[in-house]
């Protein structure tokens, strides 16, 4: 089974207030799990805005993201120590080209990405009919402890930092949910 791994930084926690900052989807194809996470096929961008609205925390969080855009200013592109800058639309377009390039409408997996990160790329623009499976992948569900009160964090789950990365973090729950690959 192929999927995608799925994460976004954003400025908040309600998508029809807040912005997308950083967007990664890493392919993984379950029959080779040997490849190395990190040399998996991935789109990752940063996302820039005229100006940016959220919530305190996430824009602390996520304040080094907000220091690379800074450096950006108004330009888009590829830039040296920063990496690939777009607006928003042209960030969700180049999403949707990579998904149609790497098999089209996969499953996206994540953590939480069917309650957050799916909300804030279709209020964004992103076609989920078309480029997405209706069904997802859980990390969280699939370590679930049911004597606990909620599903384990990404951090729990790896015993890893969780860098607040999309990148990292979306190859972070590649290598959770690998573990629950039969071999």
């Amino acid at each position: 089974m192929k999927y995608v791994s799925l994460d976004l930084e954003t400025t908040g926690l309600d998508p029809r207030t807040c912005q997308i900052l950083m967007i990664s989807a890493v392919v993984e194809d379950t029959e080779k799990p040997d490849v190395l996470v990190r040399g998996l096929p991935h789109f990752t961008c940063f996302v820039s805005h005229k100006e940016y609205r959220g919530q305190a925390k996430a824009l602390h969080m996520n304040g080094w993201i907000l220091d690379l855009l800074g450096r950006a200013g108004s330009s888009f592109g590829n830039f040296p120590g920063i990496g690939r800058v777009f607006p928003q639309e042209m960030a969700v377009v180049g999403l949707e080209a990579f998904l149609d390039e790497n098999g089209g409408k996969l499953v996206l997996a994540g953590k939480n990405v069917a309650g957050f990160d799916i909300p804030f790329l279709v209020e964004a623009g992103f076609d989920r009919d078309r480029y997405a499976h209706h069904r997802t992948i859980d990390a969280g569900s699939v370590f679930i402890d049911w004597s606990k009160p909620t599903p384990p964090s990404l951090g729990e789950i790896s015993g890893q930092v969780v860098t607040h990365n999309a990148y990292d973090d979306a190859c972070l729950v590649i290598e959770c949910l690998r573990r629950s690959y039969k071999r």
